[in-house]
């Protein structure tokens, strides 16, 4: 049986407290709780890519995204310097502006797509979503 994201969410934060308690594991940064209210649903053509943050770690963080109202998508996400994506799943990538701008369209996965960004010392900075479009 799989969890859902309430279930993983969960699972994170037993794991990222039980971390805590080792020197050296974890940053001081806590993991979210929720959306961040400065990124709100980017809509267009039909298409709203939600951002929901993920687990925290001392020098990067995960992120997912969820698209609705369509099945042939593309996401345009920017990420701020001198943060880089280190990883992501669920969708086929691709990177233009020096690294900062990441498009995302879906590969056969869903509509949920995540990637993990390497803080590189800016850890207060979030991607945002700037279009999600249809077709």
């Amino acid at each position: 049986m799989h969890p859902n994201a309430g279930g993983y969410q969960k699972m994170a934060d037993v794991w990222f407290r039980a971390l805590q308690s080792v020197p050296g594991s974890v940053g001081d940064s806590a993991p979210p709780t929720s959306a961040p209210t400065t990124t709100p649903p980017t809509t267009g053509g039909n298409c709203t890519a939600t951002i929901t943050p993920g687990t925290v770690w001392g020098d990067r963080y995960n992120t997912s995204v969820t698209v609705t109202g369509s099945d042939t998508w593309t996401v345009v996400i920017a990420i701020t310097s001198p943060q880089k994506v280190s990883t992501t799943w669920s969708g086929t990538f691709s990177w233009s502006g020096g690294g900062y701008t990441m498009t995302v369209k879906p590969n056969g996965s869903g509509n949920t797509f995540g990637f993990t960004t390497m803080t590189n010392g800016n850890t207060t900075a979030r991607p945002r979503v700037t279009s999600c479009t249809t077709g």
